[in-house]
């Protein structure tokens, strides 16, 4: 018997066992079953067709969908609230294509764009991802934000906020992420500037560290904003999408809310700042012992 007989004879075997697995079992195979790992691949249109995902998605991407505590894919309004300000007609959100579209804001006249529930109990995400979209690339708008309570129609326990910032800020063309929420002082950390168009689509990734109380966000799959300090103690119960400038128009798409990374060159990148990080630890405190040693050496010889 051929390979190619072989496998044409497990694949229908195989589809019959990964149809009762979860992803993260089927992606397990696929990583240490060297045997096994080509036909699943094979495999990998076709489960995911059955199980109402798109074809196109990776194990890992499945993976962080299945087990997410939200994944909107942000292509109809049903499961958003309007904000108070939905009759003004200046703040407008429609459901496009595969995309919410938000066009104007109420500069800064209280509460605009929608909200949904995120978790009834709340959840303390690890990984939150969406794709953005910035129609006026010289306005600043395309807010995202998380926030552990609702008041009425006033959010509180912020975990983080997102925006874009257009030119009329000091850093302009770039992303910008809030983690602390200071009464004092509102500091924001912000991406490198981009190269901002129209048509132009970027994939946003912020990883939160609740034991370290750190943050970083990806932009594309780079890192942009590395291990800053985030403060978030509530868990995450509502999202809030919005526009502050009457003239902004930015979309949204495919929110994913969950503890699993959504790629695998994600989770490869945010290792690599946990590494650069205990790397750096190590260094500080060998330069800090080889100190010591210094002094006492000097202070023996005298």
């Amino acid at each position: 018997m051929s390979q190619q007989e072989g496998i044409s004879l497990l694949l229908p075997v195989l589809q019959n066992v990964a149809e009762t697995l979860t992803v993260l079992d089927i992606g397990r195979l696929h990583c240490t079953c060297q045997h096994l790992s080509g036909s699943l691949e094979l495999l990998r249109s076709i489960v995911l067709g059955h199980r109402g995902r798109d074809t196109t998605w990776s194990w890992q991407k499945a993976h962080s969908v299945e087990a997410a505590a939200l994944y909107d894919p942000l292509n109809a309004l049903q499961p958003w609230t309007r904000g108070p300000n939905a009759r003004n007609g200046r703040d407008v959100i429609e459901a496009q294509g595969d995309a919410l579209w938000l066009s104007g804001g109420t500069d800064w006249q209280s509460f605009q764009g929608a909200f949904r529930c995120v978790a009834d109990q709340g959840v303390f995400a690890s990984w939150i991802s969406f794709r953005v979209r910035i129609a006026t690339p010289d306005v600043s708008g395309a807010f995202f934000s998380l926030y552990g309570c609702k008041r009425n129609w006033g959010f509180t326990d912020p975990v983080l906020v997102f925006n874009y910032r257009g030119d009329a800020t000091e850093q302009d063309h770039c992303f910008s992420l809030q983690t602390e929420f200071d009464q004092s002082v509102e500091k924001r950390h912000v991406s490198q500037r981009l190269d901002v168009s129209g048509d132009r689509c970027f994939d946003i990734a912020v990883h939160l560290n609740w034991e370290q109380k750190t943050a970083s966000m990806f932009v594309d799959g780079v890192p942009h904003v590395s291990r800053v300090p985030f403060h978030g103690t509530c868990p995450i119960r509502y999202a809030t999408l919005y526009n502050w400038r009457s003239s902004a128009r930015t979309a949204f798409a495919e929110l994913l809310i969950g503890g699993a990374c959504p790629s695998a060159g994600l989770l490869k990148a945010a290792r690599s700042l946990q590494f650069q990080r205990r790397l750096s630890a190590t260094s500080r405190s060998l330069s800090q012992t080889l100190g010591f040693l210094a002094v006492w050496l000097g202070s023996t010889c005298q």
